[in-house]
């Protein structure tokens, strides 16, 4: 049984994918079937990477990842759109 501290984090993982998708011209060229299959199978990911049950995935994961996406343990998370850094990410920045 998954905890509502669980849920939350399910819930600000699966927004926080959902926002970086949204930026990407390839994405909104997809089907909305694979749109929707993309956004789980990185939400998913992304949940491993958070500490979802995944140790080897949270190891592997650079700490920079790995500390964005860990839910904080002093503040509730917030529901403005890249208020937690998550969005600091520009395409300029990604490796060619």
């Amino acid at each position: 049984m998954a905890s509502s501290g669980t849920s939350a984090s399910d819930a600000l993982v699966s927004r926080e994918v959902g926002q970086l998708l949204s930026g990407s011209a390839a994405y909104q060229h997809l089907d909305p079937a694979t749109r929707q299959r993309l956004h789980a199978d990185m939400t998913t990911i992304a949940q491993a990477l958070a500490g979802g049950g995944a140790p080897l995935a949270g190891q592997l994961a650079p700490p920079d990842l790995r500390q964005r996406l860990a839910p904080s343990q002093n503040q509730p998370p917030s529901s403005a759109p890249g208020s937690d850094g998550m969005r600091s990410i520009s395409p300029s920045s990604s490796p060619a």
